[in-house]
């Protein structure tokens, strides 16, 4: 028996449709970041250590620091400890992002630093923010403490205040607290104004 006329078209049919392949759906094409021109500084491992005068940073080479990096030592009578703080001081025109721990974020590599506050940080000028501090005890025992105690090359975002318009930037250092200092690597500024950045880029 011959198979009818219609019974061959619904065959074909079938047969093409299931041959049919589904559309290459292609995924979209990412949209690269602007690139933000950059200043950098090198600071040449600069070491912040225990003394009578600390590294100051220049922002933007325009032979006015903004950037204090020093180590005081502070005494504690009532409850018997000395303390010797490894700490930031900016000057008015320079911004360092500050939680309510007053405490600064350490960023890595990659992170982006903006020029509005961010996860439950503000941005400050003038300010004098322990990194790291040691806890000397009267019997002795010593403690180290603070959120950059353990930091290799990692970022600390700043921002300055320049021609009326706030700059992002950054500071690169390593906490050495073994050898008791603050290594200070590389720092960058933004060359464009309120300008989105990235962290050790």
């Amino acid at each position: 028996m011959k198979p009818s006329f219609i019974n061959l078209v619904v065959f074909f049919l079938i047969t093409f449709a299931s041959c049919k392949k589904d559309p290459v759906v292609k995924p979209p094409v990412p949209t690269p970041e602007p690139v933000v021109e950059m200043l950098y500084t090198n600071l040449n491992n600069a070491e912040v250590k225990y003394s009578p005068s600390g590294v100051w940073v220049d922002l933007d080479n325009d032979n006015r620091p903004e950037v204090l990096f020093e180590v005081m030592l502070v005494g504690d009578f009532i409850n018997k400890k000395d303390m010797y703080k490894f700490n930031i001081v900016t000057s008015i025109r320079t911004n360092v992002p500050v939680n309510g721990n007053e405490q600064i974020p350490v960023f890595h590599k990659g992170a982006t630093i903006r020029i509005e506050n961010f996860e439950g940080t503000n941005w400050y000028g003038a300010s004098e923010i322990t990194l790291i501090e040691k806890v000397v005890f009267e019997n002795s025992a010593v403690v180290w403490r603070g959120n950059w105690l353990t930091v290799q090359k990692s970022y600390l975002p700043v921002q300055l205040f320049r021609n009326g318009k706030w700059h992002n930037g950054w500071i690169e250092l390593t906490a050495d607290h073994q050898n008791e200092k603050l290594i200070l690597h590389r720092a960058a500024m933004s060359k464009e104004p309120e300008k989105i950045i990235k962290a050790g880029l």
